[in-house]
């Protein structure tokens, strides 16, 4: 106590009893005191109730008026939360609460319009469901309460730390577990909730009510929402990909408490930081709008830090300064720094995750680049691409200090774009941004983005931004296929938040502000764009060959052959898995096949002398490659006929004969040859029909020949009307079997299934450029429909009742080469001296993102993607692209 205070309570002038009062009353008061400033530095209430191991708690300052100013918010990002599952969850709770307590006017009244807490502790067994407190203005006896409702069935008490808890039954089968503390209703579906709620209250000193910020959020606010980050790392970090993992741990490590209040139309946002974020304030303020200039315009996810002083910024997020670092980044980096995710496409996200530094010295910068390259190692490849010198090491010990030891920046490539320096994981990544940068496709360039930009301030400390029309795949990359934390019902609210930003801003007294802003996005953010490019050593002389995995854990994969011979394996993100030189060209199609039947794909294909079979490391499988007889002329097929990975193989020589081997490379009885067949170029045609094997045909004389598994004729072969352009296409499924080719004047000829004979002249277009057909389902009719391509005009024909009517006669915009069948019911064609590809709809429709660039015939999948997000991949000179599709 003070001096004065001492002298004036001095025993000359109290007696003994007289002191031990004063000595009492002196306790009293700084316990007043006490309490007093502990419920100033936090929060009180119905915190009190709210047990530590809480992840996230809504407050209501009256549910009706929280729930009507959420409704009128201008911001879409509060309307979208009010979607979802955490949010319509606590909706019917609260309405069953209401139901039971009608007829007690204080409580029916409180639930209406005083305070309202619902806590999510975000474990699996809570299944989103909350616990309740809610604070009465008005004296109230629960016990009595549940005596006059009307809406009950029964309801049980029992005790809990001497506390009276009550169990309601509902007729229609809900329930609420419910107890009351002085003015606090506490409940909730769970009971062990509502015990937590009452052992907190008798433990005393919540973690919440400890929250020194909370009072800064405005007490008026309709709704406000309070984060326990710590909770949130314990809950989600073991889910995480093992590179994400330290995510958590960052998070736990950076951020104590998390605030916002919506207060009318204005949202206000604080943080209670620790670490790192404690050390903002120190680093000054940037400009950061020149940045948005390079970035591309399918950026998913932005965390963006400017500072006055570089120097003082580095040497704040790490403590393990290499020498590489010093020497080469260190002397040019310049005043802001960058960790940018773009749309996500690869396994974890290794192949689509960028650190950008701000650079003081381009000059500088690119002499200590090329200094480190020539003293660490350079990869020796292309050192430029476009205009832009690109800079590939053979490690990463200079970004060690910025990136750990992350797999995925083990050779990292640089270029300078702009006034920044970007680095990638792998050089087809850079390449891809490059081509965004040159043609603008920028956020810059993005009128919703801009729009977004208007509601930030221009210079700050630090930016996260978030396109959340990239959620699901971001979500994807972190926790991987299976264990997003986010229902698709609620992935699918907050993909409609579009762009959402949160600018941090440090204030007096160790807090942050947070000015949070969202903008919706009027086109589609999955609109057609290239997602990744991968370079070939010359040009691509085969399509594309989409090898599906065949198990959840395994991968899908891309195979494509150059002007080199090289053969190429690339995963779902456009990574290189091997490369392998081939002794010459490969004829027909790369097939899939589990020749080992553990789930395991084995690749197929044969050049013109061997028969090859390559593991998915890209290595001969023990007994291959198998020598021909005589060069192959067309492709191999391999079928399994009865679906019990048993593969047989057939091919095609020069020698006029057709060889049948089985899945070991032995003689196929029938089949040892089947000779007489003629020069066959065109890919074997296997189809099956009432549990007969078809294997048919078509050899260079117009000669349709068909046989059985055993290799013997089904019927005399037939002569038909060509000459053709393509393979025979079979009708398999429908009423009326037909196997139908389209010859060069726009003629399908073909039988059924007996051998009967039929032709339908379908191109109108006068003679003289060949005709390609095509035979498939395009209208849904169960016989399939003819498309027959002539220059620049399509013809599509296609069955109403029993007769072959013209469904559409189309112009395309420059004569095509090539046309061929897409999934999902589409067509392609391919002009290979423009370079472009067009993709059709089944009335002969141009997809109207196309014509995009391309060389080759192309194939269009959603198996690397999320459900309804479709990916086209082409051969584009020496490169492969991969486009997605709407």
């Amino acid at each position: 106590m003070p001096y004065f205070a001492i002298k004036f309570f001095s025993p000359m002038h109290v007696s003994r009893m007289r002191r031990r009062q004063i000595g009492w009353f002196v306790v009293v008061v700084l316990a007043i005191i006490s309490i007093y400033l502990l419920l100033r530095k936090g929060q009180a209430g119905a915190y009190r109730a709210m047990p530590e191991q809480m992840a996230v708690v809504l407050e209501f300052n009256g549910l009706v008026k929280g729930l009507q100013v959420i409704s009128q918010s201008p911001r879409p990002a509060w309307q979208q939360f009010s979607k979802t599952s955490m949010f319509r969850t606590l909706l019917p709770d609260v309405a069953t609460a209401e139901r039971i307590f009608k007829n007690d006017a204080a409580l029916k009244s409180a639930l209406v319009s005083q305070r309202l807490l619902a806590a999510f502790s975000l474990n699996p067994a809570d299944s989103l469901h909350a616990l309740f407190t809610l604070e009465s203005d008005a004296d109230f006896n629960l016990a009595q309460a549940l005596t006059i409702a009307t809406d009950i069935k029964k309801y049980f008490p029992s005790v809990f730390h001497q506390q009276q808890v009550f169990t309601v039954y509902l007729p229609d089968g809900k329930q609420l577990v419910m107890t009351q503390a002085g003015r606090l209703l506490i409940f909730s579906r769970f009971s062990y909730l509502v015990e937590d709620a009452l052992a907190q209250l008798e433990a005393g000193n919540s973690w919440w009510t400890g929250r020194k910020y909370a009072r800064q959020l405005p007490a008026e606010a309709a709704l406000k929402i309070q984060i326990q980050p710590a909770v949130l790392a314990r809950r989600y970090g073991s889910q995480l990909l093992e590179p994400w993992r330290p995510l958590m741990t960052v998070l736990e490590n950076n951020a104590t408490w998390i605030g916002l209040a919506l207060n009318g139309p204005a949202t206000e946002a604080r943080v209670e930081g620790k670490g790192f974020l404690n050390e903002l304030s120190g680093f000054g303020t940037q400009d950061r709008r020149d940045i948005y200039a390079i970035l591309p315009e399918n950026t998913a996810f932005l965390a963006w830090v400017g500072f006055e002083h570089h120097r003082p910024f580095f040497s704040n997020i790490t403590d393990q300064q290499t020498a590489d670092f010093k020497k080469f980044i260190l002397p040019w980096a310049g005043k802001s720094a960058a960790y940018v995710i773009t749309e996500p496409f690869s396994p974890a996200m290794q192949d689509d995750r960028f650190l950008v530094l701000g650079v003081r010295d381009t000059a500088l910068a690119t002499q200590r680049l090329r200094e480190y390259g020539r003293q660490r190692g350079a990869l020796e490849q292309e050192n430029s691409y476009q205009a832009f010198e690109m800079f590939h090491f053979l490690n990463q010990s200079a970004l060690q200090p910025l990136l750990g030891e992350d797999p995925a920046f083990r050779n990292p490539v640089c270029a300078l774009v702009g006034s920044y320096a970007v680095f990638a994981g792998n050089r087809s990544a850079l390449e891809l941004w490059i081509d965004k940068y040159t043609v603008n496709q920028t956020l810059a360039n993005n009128a919703d983005f801009l729009q977004w930009l208007q509601k930030m301030p221009d210079r700050s400390p630090s930016l996260l931004l978030v396109n959340t029309a990239y959620l699901p795949p971001l979500l994807t990359g972190l926790f991987g296929p299976a264990a997003s934390p986010l229902s698709a019902e609620d992935l699918s609210i907050a993909a409609q938040v579009g762009f959402f930003g949160v600018d941090l801003e440090p204030e007096a007294g160790g807090a942050l502000s947070m000015h949070l802003a969202s903008q919706s996005q009027a086109g589609s953010a999955l609109s057609t764009a290239i997602l990744w490019k991968t370079p070939l050593a010359a040009e691509a002389v085969t399509p594309p060959y989409l090898i599906p995995a065949r198990s959840p854990d395994a991968e899908s994969a891309v195979l494509i052959q150059d002007a080199e011979n090289q053969l190429y394996c690339l995963d779902a993100g456009g990574v290189q898995r091997w490369r392998r030189k081939m002794s010459a060209r490969i004829l027909g199609p790369i097939q899939g096949i589990d020749f080992q039947g553990n789930r395991r794909n084995c690749y197929l294909f044969n050049t013109a002398t061997q028969l090859w079979l390559l593991n998915e490391a890209g290595e001969d499988v023990s007994g291959f490659p198998i020598a021909l007889q005589s060069p192959a002329t067309n492709g191999v097929v391999a079928i399994d006929f009865d679906q019990s990975l048993r593969y047989f193989y057939f091919v095609a020589c020069a020698n006029g004969n057709m060889y049948g081997y089985d899945q070991f490379g032995r003689s196929l009885a029938g089949w040892n040859p089947q000779s007489g067949v003629g020069q066959v170029t065109q890919p074997l045609v296997h189809a099956q029909r009432d549990d007969k094997d078809y294997l048919i045909v078509l050899n260079d004389k117009d000669r349709l020949l068909v046989f059985g598994r055993d290799g013997r004729e089904r019927f005399p072969a037939l002569q038909l009307e060509g000459p053709f352009a393509g393979p025979p296409q079979i009708d398999a499924v429908s009423k009326t079997p037909r196997m139908v080719a389209c010859n060069t004047g726009g003629k399908a000829v073909g039988c059924n299934f007996a051998g009967e004979p039929f032709a339908v002249q379908i191109s109108k277009t006068p003679k003289g450029t060949p005709a390609k057909g095509a035979f498939l389902p395009l209208t849904g009719d169960n016989r399939y429909d003819y498309a027959v391509l002539q220059g620049h005009t399509l013809q599509l024909d296609a069955y109403e009742g029993n007769t072959l009517k013209a469904l559409a006669t189309v112009t395309l915009p420059a004569a095509q080469d090539t046309l061929f069948e897409v999934t999902g019911q589409r067509l392609g064609t391919l002009n290979r001296s423009k370079r472009q590809v067009l993709l059709l709809d089944g009335r002969g429709q141009v997809h109207p993102d196309f014509p995009l660039a391309g060389t080759t015939p192309f194939f269009i999948t959603d198996l690397f993607r999320q459900a309804g997000q479709q990916v086209l991949v082409v051969g584009n000179g020496n490169s492969v692209y991969a486009y997605k599709v709407r």
